[in-house]
């Protein structure tokens, strides 16, 4: 097994050059067939955006599952596979759509490693290690490698399940440097974005500005992701714009702190402990803690952050440990514990989702705890004939409106429309 790991591996670059142009072939066929829902609209961008309303009409629906792992590894390299198993436990779920692998400091963030930008060596021996892990976990060759893209200490990883692998389509990854006007990456994010079928979605790693008294600067910081992540300096279509993807997955160290002071946090802690054995009173200690959590307390001030969703929290502050010890942090900075480590869902208007789970892992070599989630979500599979078909008698009736202004697109994007001839169509992709 292991030497059919390594094959696939080395091969993993021709592999899916090789896939591309299969799934390029595959889309000028659907395209011609009229089976592909990105069909250009002769209705115009305006109508399209009416149709959202009448989806259920011409679309139908399946759930994908997805894990998420995010975890802030300060530099340490690729544990054992055997490690690794505590991290990708699926409790009682099935092995699901994606996996997809969020880290942090990748690399210690030293003055040379932010400026030179040095992490080459790191991507590759984590990526290699993510790969032959998940490929051992559930069998070889249950899942395929899709992408991975990174930024100084950021990584990120996706895999498909084979039964979700030909689904995907219109791949795409970006990222943004939030540091010195955007021009140092060791804090910022990486983003994956692509197709399942007929719903977009993407995977955004984060690692926010640290400090205390940073909570206000971290929003900012968000919210700055946000606008800039597939801006494509005004070149890049609406439909692929972040703003217009579904299906949102927010992930990383957002180093969100507790207004607590050290002792007043670990007295709280210690009720958590003392309770152990009365998971409710537990859990209760636990909540009492979380309402000084920082994220919770601004997130109904922050037009980026009040879109998503968070499964409860039931385990104990991720941050910060002595490496390699249960112990929170005794050096002379003395932290104050805290929940950096989170996975969020910005999910579309009446998107159908569900938490499975969401928890931390103990894994020690790193002074972050991991944390996991396991989602479940609904992506859409257009029909087009149905939808012509619905959009015509929707039109008829009077229930869509033809030819209004197109008030969402901007100038650079109405200049590009005349540019490439495709000023009155679109590609038909719906947006949220």
């Amino acid at each position: 097994i292991k030497g059919m790991l390594s094959q696939g591996f080395t091969a993993l670059n021709r592999f899916y050059a090789g896939a591309s142009e299969d799934a390029q072939r595959r889309e000028a066929l659907d395209f011609l067939l009229g089976e592909h829902s990105d069909i250009p609209s002769v209705y115009g961008p305006a109508v399209d955006r009416q149709l959202k309303a009448f989806e259920s009409q011409f679309c139908t629906y399946e759930q994908l599952a997805v894990f998420m792992v995010t975890w802030n590894v300060s530099g340490i390299s690729p544990p054992s596979n055997e490690v690794l198993n505590f991290l990708t436990f699926m409790e009682n779920e099935a092995p699901p759509d994606l996996i997809v692998f969020n880290l942090q400091e990748l690399v210690h963030l030293s003055a040379r490693n932010v400026i030179v930008a040095d992490n080459e060596g790191q991507v590759r021996a984590w990526v290699r290690a993510l790969f032959d892990h998940v490929n051992l976990r559930f069998g070889y060759p249950q899942y395929d490698y899709i992408t991975h893209t990174s930024l100084v200490g950021l990584l990120t990883v996706v895999f498909a399940h084979v039964r979700a692998k030909d689904r995907i389509r219109k791949v795409s990854i970006d990222s943004v440097k939030t540091v010195v006007g955007g021009t140092l990456g060791n804090k910022g994010a990486v983003a994956i974005r692509f197709n399942v079928d007929d719903s977009s979605v993407a995977f955004l790693n984060v690692h926010l500005t640290a400090g205390q008294s940073k909570a206000v600067e971290r929003l900012e910081m968000l919210g700055e992701i946000h606008e800039r992540l597939f801006a494509g300096e005004g070149k890049t279509r609406r439909e692929d714009r972040l703003a217009n993807v579904e299906w949102k997955f927010l992930t990383g160290d957002f180093n969100a702190r507790l207004n607590l002071t050290r002792p007043e946090a670990i007295a709280q802690l210690q009720k958590v402990f003392a309770a152990k054995d009365d998971y409710v009173a537990a859990l209760e200690a636990l909540r009492e803690l979380l309402r000084h959590d920082q994220m919770q307390l601004f997130r109904p001030y922050s037009e980026t952050l009040i879109k998503y969703r968070e499964a409860d929290i039931t385990f104990l502050p991720t941050y910060k440990y002595d490496p390699g010890t249960e112990v929170y942090d005794t050096s002379s900075k003395a932290r104050v514990p805290a929940w950096c480590d989170r996975v969020l869902l910005w999910p579309p208007e009446n998107g159908v989702f569900e938490h499975r789970f969401y928890t931390r892992r103990e894994l020690i070599m790193s002074d972050h705890r991991p944390v996991t989630a396991y989602l479940v979500i609904e992506v859409k599979h257009i029909d087009p004939l149905r939808r012509d078909e619905v959009t015509k008698a929707l039109l008829e009736k009077g229930d869509l409106r033809l030819g209004e202004e197109d008030e969402d697109a901007d100038d650079e994007e109405r200049a590009l429309r005349k540019s490439t001839g495709d000023d009155n169509r679109e590609i038909n992709r719906p947006v949220s």
